[in-house]
């Protein structure tokens, strides 16, 4: 994930193994990385279960932003 080579639609056709790259959810936006930890429908509903929750103030740019948070958080516990 922190080298963005997961299998998302948006890599698979850019790989030429998939044509379209929108996500099935709601097909309106690309299924990237991005879109599928932090945007996706979906996604809102798992992360609402975690600690990471945007309502406890924590908001990431990108996979590796929440990996230094989570090495970091566990250090200091």
């Amino acid at each position: 994930a922190c080298k963005d080579i997961l299998p998302t639609k948006e890599n698979l056709v850019k790989r030429k193994v998939l044509v379209d790259s929108f996500c099935e959810e709601g097909q309106v936006e690309v299924e990237s990385s991005g879109h599928l930890f932090w945007e996706c429908p979906k996604a809102h509903d798992i992360w609402s279960l975690s600690k990471f929750h945007e309502s406890n103030g924590l908001s990431f740019n990108s996979f590796m932003d929440m990996m230094w948070y989570v090495v970091m958080e566990a250090q200091w516990e």
